[in-house]
C-alpha cells in the first residue's frame, strides 16, 4: 500500500498538479491533486478523508496574491481541525510557471522535496506499524 497524498491549490491545473506527479511518476507515492476554485466541499471531504496527508501550496494565511480567490481557499474543507494531523504545508508561493511539467517548475520541486519526502516515509513507517504490515 502507498502513501495517499493531496495535494492542493486554488485552481488544481499547474503547481498541485505538477507536484502529484512528481509524487507518483518519482516516488511511488498513490497521490491526487485538488483545486479549492473547483471542487464542490462534498468533493473535498471526500478526498480529504481518502488522503493520509494533505498539501496545501501555500500556507492559509499567505494565501494573498491575486490569482486566489480568499474566500475560496480560506473556506475550503482542508482547513477544518478534523484534518489538523494530515496537513502538510509545502509552500511553493504563486504560480509563475503557467505549466505542471514545466522543466524550471519540476527542478524547483525537485530542489524541494526531500523535507517533505522524509516527513511522509516517517509518518507512513509508523501508521504502518500501527495498522498492521
Amino acid at each position: 500500500m502507498k502513501p495517499k497524498v493531496l495535494v492542493v491549490c486554488q485552481g488544481g491545473n499547474v503547481r498541485s498538479s505538477g507536484l502529484a506527479t512528481l509524487l507518483k511518476g518519482t516516488y511511488g507515492c498513490d497521490a491526487l491533486n485538488m483545486g479549492t476554485g473547483w471542487a464542490q466541499p462534498e468533493t473535498q471531504r471526500v478526498l480529504c478523508e481518502w488522503a493520509d496527508w494533505i498539501v496545501p501550496i501555500e500556507p492559509r494565511q499567505l494565501c494573498l496574491h491575486s490569482s486566489v480567490n480568499q474566500p475560496l481557499w480560506d473556506a475550503s474543507v482542508m482547513w477544518e481541525e478534523r484534518y489538523d494531523h494530515k496537513r502538510v504545508i509545502f509552500d511553493v508561493g504563486e504560480d509563475r510557471w503557467g505549466n505542471p511539467m514545466a522543466e524550471g517548475y519540476q527542478d524547483f520541486l525537485r530542489g524541494r522535496i526531500e523535507p517533505l519526502l522524509e516527513y511522509i516515509k516517517k509518518c507512513w513507517r509508523t501508521v504502518r506499524h500501527k495498522v498492521g504490515p
